[in-house]
């Protein structure tokens, strides 16, 4: 039983819900800071998809969630591609949503958004959006990256924490790590990177019937409000 399954099991018998697909891509991120007047650009960034390196492993099952009885005590399970798997569930203005999408062709628009949300420059495009009349040799610098892992751990416990779920006790028990990788290039030289950094974030909630329904895509996006601002940073204050 993943993370909200109780939440949305309850919606289900209820209402019947609907939930509304949006684009991992377009998620709206939150931030507190831009970079300083001094680093603020009109040159022309580049973003290309991100590699993906988190390997073949889709997800595991503990083998405790399949016997019975004992799968009464625990049910474990880890996923290695938390934005594909329909887990990131969150309302937002009362109604469901789910965000959709591959995040190594979403990171590239969450960067681009990012950089003109902290008035870095308003000239970042991802390499999916340039025409192909374009001339990429137009642009001043090139941003590629690896995507590293993206884990989300949960382990639920049905007796007696999930009956006791009915007074507010946590049932399940979650956790997120997020890493990824950024290059900056000068466009003229994609040999040579100016930068390499390596942003990490981890994370861990427990849920309850009542609350945290959303973790998992409650972490994901905090992971990505953290470590984004950081490489908007670290590219300002690279390219000149």
């Amino acid at each position: 039983m993943h993370t909200g399954s109780v939440g949305l099991v309850l919606c289900l018998i209820a209402l019947g819900c609907s939930f509304r697909a949006e684009q991992l891509s377009q998620q709206p991120l939150t931030l507190d800071s831009t970079v300083d007047l001094r680093a603020q650009t009109n040159k022309k960034f580049l973003i290309y998809p991100f590699e993906d390196l988190r390997g073949g492993e889709y997800g595991y099952l503990y083998p405790t969630a399949l016997i019975p009885v004992v799968n009464f005590f625990h049910i474990g399970s880890y996923n290695k591609f938390p934005e594909q798997a329909g887990i990131l569930r969150a309302n937002r203005g009362g109604r469901p949503i789910v965000s959709v999408g591959s995040m190594d062709s979403a990171m590239p628009y969450l960067l681009a958004t990012m950089m003109r949300q902290m008035k870095f420059t308003g000239n970042a495009t991802p390499l999916e959006s340039v025409n192909a009349k374009v001339d990429l040799r137009s642009f001043d610098f090139v941003v590629q990256g690896k995507l590293k892992k993206t884990r989300y751990d949960q382990h639920t416990n049905l007796i007696p924490l999930g009956v006791l779920g009915l007074l507010g006790m946590p049932y399940t028990f979650t956790s997120l790590e997020m890493e990824y990788e950024v290059f900056l290039f000068r466009a003229r030289d994609l040999a040579t990177p100016i930068i390499t950094r390596t942003y990490s974030f981890e994370d861990s909630t427990a849920v309850g019937l009542y609350y945290n329904q959303s973790a998992a895509f409650d972490m994901f996006i905090a992971g990505l409000e953290t470590t984004l601002p950081q490489v908007v940073s670290d590219l300002a204050a690279a390219a000149k």
